[in-house]
């Protein structure tokens, strides 16, 4: 079969046209696999609008097909041949990076692929491009926890659209005169606390992404009118996501609600967020968002960047998050193991001290500083809408958060309140930069120095606890109407404008025609692959490698 460039339209709908001149059309992502899958057995190559086959990826292609790998995306190091997969991933998705990017696929796993489509009721939405639908379909032949994870939720939920895991969201903005938002990161607290309160507002798009590869990615990073990088800056710099989008128009902002440079010396995983290393920050993104005026004045001594051009987002409650309805009981502890040492001099004293001990629930990380207490533990969850709805089963009556011990406390905001109020619970906390501006008037226990004992006995008498959470209620209900306009979150990112579908276009095309995209995604796993051979290869030669 020729080669085919592809069109994807907002609509759901390609337009084909192979490079013998005839054309087609599908009206969705089943019709056109089926449709190639109905054609001539053998390699199928399918090409962007505006790109056309060279040798290399016709050799690419021949070689595939030989080699009995069912699919191939990205662009071609090598124009004499593709290295083989083994024989148990002859179904693999390959990075075979294709010259000018596109998609090499057989026939058979294009009829496999459009029937998954129709049985997982996944047809109606289109992915960045067909490299991102073989690749997501085709991820659990290669990683069965894939599977699992992707498995475990009702296939006949009501899922909301604005949360798009990326084998399942549409390009289609919700309003055509709006500007389109995407949030680019994982759906957890630091997304969901500052950002999900703009869900439903009038006046801009609002969507959540969470990361996949750059090229699965690239059609809603192109499609939306700024990029918000969630916390991830040293990933999408490495990745070249960051100077993609601004080589071809997208403004990047990046949201970050800790001091990264501060962490940097206490945590070896934050060791890319050094000083140095980004010192040309303001050249590569538009701008940074942050909770704290405090973090504002920090980032913009520590690296330079234009304190202008950092906008001040505090955490608010979004009204479509599920509300609490179980009985609350008991003590509930979150937070971060920097905070450790404050629950272990100061909690678990004022717990054990009690006449009458409290059922308790924790955070599994904090099971090393509770020592001999007994508590119903709760896993680790990122995501935080399922962190919440598992939390609320818990119903603690109080939500205890002792003091931290960390260069990052005065850039912390109060998002740890909106949690509490979340579950249901009374927030009992220290006497921290970030909760300065609470107290019980709010609804809120703050405690100043060791009397925790005294403080938790408070708030959980019933009379207490059920006027603090009434008091709390009503100070976060005025802040949620706040998120009825806007305006706080569009002067964020400085009023963009919406993506005409030309525009649209235009980006994608040059996106995948860019040297940025390869490079930065292969190298880093080419040099793991690499290293991993290498140690396998000697254990089994040498039988002492450690």
């Amino acid at each position: 079969m020729p080669p085919i460039q592809v069109r994807l339209e907002r609509d759901g709908a390609a337009s084909c046209r192979t490079s013998d001149g005839a054309a087609f059309a599908a009206a969705s992502p089943s019709a056109l696999w089926q449709r190639l899958a109905d054609g001539p057995a053998g390699a199928i190559h399918l090409l962007p609008e505006g790109t056309e086959p060279t040798g290399g990826s016709g050799s690419a292609a021949e070689a595939m097909m030989a080699a009995g790998c069912g699919a191939a995306v990205g662009p071609v190091l090598r124009a004499g041949g593709v290295e083989a997969p083994a024989p148990w991933r002859t179904d693999a998705v390959r990075s075979a990076r294709m010259a000018g990017g596109g998609l090499i696929v057989s026939a058979g796993l294009a009829g496999d692929l459009a029937a998954r489509l129709v049985r997982r009721r996944w047809d109606r939405f289109w992915p960045s491009d067909l490299a991102a639908l073989v690749a997501e379909l085709c991820e659990p032949l290669r990683w069965p926890k894939a599977v699992a994870r992707r498995l475990q939720g009702d296939p006949d939920e009501d899922l909301r659209g604005d949360l798009m895991p990326p084998w399942r969201a549409g390009l289609a903005p919700h309003d055509g005169v709006a500007p389109t938002l995407l949030v680019y990161g994982a759906c957890d607290a630091s997304s969901m606390l500052y950002f999900d309160a703009f869900a439903r507002t009038a006046g801009v798009n609002l969507l959540f992404l969470r990361p996949s590869h750059p090229a699965a990615d690239l059609g809603w990073l192109c499609a939306a009118s700024a990029v918000v990088l969630v916390r991830g800056l040293a990933q999408a710099l490495q990745t070249g996501v960051a100077d993609l989008m601004r080589a071809v128009g997208v403004p990047v902002f990046w949201f970050v609600d800790d001091d990264f440079f501060a962490l940097a010396r206490e945590y070896p995983s934050f060791a890319p967020y050094k000083a140095e290393r980004m010192a040309d920050l303001a050249e590569r993104i538009a701008g940074i968002i942050v909770p704290t005026a405090a973090l504002r004045e920090t980032l913009a001594g520590t690296i330079g960047f234009p304190s202008g051009r950092i906008a001040v987002l505090g955490p608010r409650p979004a009204r479509c998050w599920p509300r609490p309805t179980r009985p609350a009981q008991g003590v509930g502890l979150i937070g971060g193991t920097f905070r450790g040492e404050g629950l272990r001099r100061l909690v678990v004293p004022a717990l054990a001290a009690s006449a009458s001990p409290p059922r308790i629930v924790a955070c599994d990380n904090l099971r090393p500083f509770l020592g001999g207490i007994q508590a119903e533990w709760e896993p680790y969850e990122p995501d935080f809408l399922t962190f919440l709805h598992r939390w609320q089963r818990r119903a603690p009556a109080v939500i205890a958060h002792p003091p931290g011990r960390t260069a990052n406390l005065p850039a912390k905001s109060d998002a740890t309140i909106l949690v509490a109020h979340a579950i249901g619970a009374v927030p009992v906390v220290a006497d921290e930069p970030g909760f300065s501006g609470w107290g019980e008037e709010q609804g809120v226990v703050r405690v100043a120095g060791r009397d925790w004992a005294e403080a938790l006995r408070h708030a959980q008498r019933p009379d207490v606890a059920g006027e603090m959470r009434a008091r709390l209620d009503a100070v976060l209900a005025a802040e949620a109407r706040f998120s009825d306009d806007a305006l706080t979150l569009l002067a964020a990112v400085t009023h963009p404008a919406p993506v005409a579908d030309d525009l649209f276009h235009e980006r994608l095309n040059a996106a995948l025609g860019s040297p940025l995209l390869a490079p930065r995604v292969a190298e880093p796993r080419v040099r793991r692959s690499l290293a991993k051979r290498l140690r396998d290869s000697a254990v089994k030669r040498l039988g002492w490698l450690q």
